[in-house]
């Protein structure tokens, strides 16, 4: 019993790093049930877990074989055998432990993440109570049967991320529930600044440099809030809204990522953008929309969710954006480097110089100003002409513009 009671001690110290991880996983996939799903079916019953398993199951096999044929040893074997296979199960479970993926992101223990963290402790406290339970009863507590239950032990570890699945379900209608409660409080204070401009930008790339370049701009002539980097998802965008957006604030600058076709229509019923931006469109999303036609028709729906009187901020550059431009009816910029006489904002003269980029913006009006940043990459003018966009739409003139331009102390381009 005292190894019993060791075993289960030591299990549930495993148990609390899978349960972290694993959390860590649903938190950067969105908390969406079906993507995780699909990413454990695909990632987690992997050649090491499989390994793993394979060496407990050999491992009972052969020391139960070797009690039945020393029958001459059987008191030595009975008693020593099952603690061999402790010291083997635990190195097992260890050695799982300290392999684990080192994910990009910060884990962040929120509300939401706490509530999941503790089902899944009590979901797995149960778990032990029922295997305890069987080996007392049914068992007498031998330590022969020890091996036995530390095999189911392990199969719980390893089968962990479905138990995390299995936790989130239990604690979806409570999230629901919060959730809804947030997201119509934001909707609500978004409403009540009816002078709020809101900026909604998306695209493949260049997303984040677009923001913050914008905001660099205009904070010089307005009050900007922009949803902190890698806050994209729904939830996170109506938290920051209820805690950090006050009558205050002038502008609303919201990057719209996307998983999934309808992703961002649902995002603009939150936030109502007054003017959508589409950055680039590349074949890089294919895994999930199969096609670049989904992923156009995924980015198109920023410029869909503006209201009769919206803007619509283009690329042209790109071929895919441009189609879309071309199809818009709705009032519109285009922006870019090529075919400048179709162009509203564009880039000329551009020169790399030892300290960074010289370029001349201009408009099709004949306006024009010089600018040096320490950019050295052309994709970032794009994204500086991206910013130039929203603000000439949002009545800076050149001279102001150029004053933000000349801020930008570094831009963080997006991969």
């Amino acid at each position: 019993m005292i190894w019993m009671l060791f075993s289960s001690l030591l299990w549930l110290n495993f148990i609390v790093k899978a349960s972290r991880l694993h959390l860590h996983r649903m938190q950067l996939e969105g908390n969406e049930l079906n993507i995780h799903l699909k990413e454990i079916n695909k990632n987690n019953l992997n050649n090491r877990d499989l390994r793993n398993i394979f060496i407990l199951i050999l491992t009972i096999t052969f020391m139960y074989l070797l009690i039945i044929i020393s029958t001459i040893y059987r008191g030595y074997t009975k008693n020593t055998i099952p603690i061999l296979y402790f010291i083997i199960w635990a190195l097992s479970l260890f050695l799982s432990c300290i392999n684990q993926e080192k994910l990009e992101r910060p884990f962040k223990f929120t509300n939401r993440a706490k509530r999941l963290f503790i089902t899944n402790i009590m979901l797995n406290l149960i778990l032990l109570f029922i295997v305890l339970n069987i080996y007392i009863t049914s068992y007498g507590g031998e330590t022969l049967y020890l091996p036995f239950i530390l095999f189911i032990y392990a199969l719980i570890y390893f089968l962990q991320p479905y138990i995390i699945y299995f936790s989130n379900i239990i604690v979806s209608p409570l999230e629901m529930g919060i959730n809804k409660y947030y997201i119509v409080k934001a909707q609500s204070k978004i409403e009540s600044l009816d002078k709020l401009q809101v900026v909604g930008i998306t695209g493949s790339l260049g997303k984040t440099s677009t923001k913050l370049i914008s905001t660099a701009i205009l904070k010089h002539k307005y009050r900007v809030l922009n949803i902190p980097e890698n806050h994209n998802t729904f939830l996170d965008i109506s938290r920051t809204i209820n805690e950090k957006l006050n009558n205050k604030h002038q502008i609303l600058i919201v990057e719209m990522d996307t998983k999934n076709i309808g992703d961002i229509r649902k995002l603009s019923t939150l936030v109502k953008p007054n003017i959508g931006v589409i950055t680039t469109i590349e074949q890089t999303n294919l895994v999930t929309f199969k096609n670049i036609d989904n992923v156009m028709k995924a980015k198109y729906e920023i410029v869909e969710a503006l209201p009769a009187d919206g803007l619509a901020v283009f690329n042209y550059d790109n071929e895919y954006v441009k189609k879309l431009a071309d199809k818009t009816f709705k009032e519109k910029i285009l922006y870019g480097m090529n075919d400048i006489n179709k162009l509203d904002i564009y880039a000329e003269n551009i020169e790399v110089t030892e300290e960074g980029m010289d370029f001349t913006i201009k408009d099709k009006d004949g306006h024009s100003i010089k600018c040096s940043t320490k950019v050295t990459d052309k994709y970032d003018i794009y994204n500086i002409l991206a910013g130039v966009s929203i603000a000439y739409a949002l009545g800076l003139n050149f001279n102001e513009i150029k004053k933000g331009i000349s801020k930008l102390e570094s831009i963080f381009v997006e991969t």
